[in-house]
């Protein structure tokens, strides 16, 4: 978190972390506080990916590194994919363990994301 802030000059504000479950997400909310305190904790939204539909911020982190589920679930509800990555404006950062990137979905994910991004880059030009 703090290095994307300090790396793109982003305000606290500008940075969402998604989660696939409460418990994780409270856990990272838990972690903020204790590294950076109540006030940057209050000031970064930590939450699941139901309770950020409607949000938008510069930066979201899809975190799917807990221990409370297979990592590739998150690859097979579209949904749930579609609302993390347009919640970003500008960045999408997607934090795994070595189980996800080993699958053959992520690949297709990863070319999926490609594909996509080149569109909104040519739509925008």
């Amino acid at each position: 978190i703090y290095a994307a802030k300090k790396t793109n000059k982003i305000e606290w504000e500008d940075i969402g972390i998604i989660s696939p479950h409460r418990m994780h997400a409270a856990t990272i909310n838990r972690m903020i506080q204790e590294e950076f305190g109540v006030e940057i904790n209050n000031r970064v939204f930590a939450d699941t990916v139901d309770r950020y539909q409607g949000q938008e911020k510069e930066f979201i982190i899809y975190t799917v590194a807990d221990s409370l589920s297979d990592p590739s679930d998150f690859l097979n509800d579209y949904r749930r994919i579609n609302v993390a990555i347009t919640r970003a404006r500008s960045r999408f950062f997607l934090v795994s363990d070595y189980r996800l990137r080993e699958g053959e979905e992520f690949s297709d994910f990863l070319k999926w994301c490609k594909t996509e991004s080149d569109a909104a880059r040519k739509k925008a030009a």
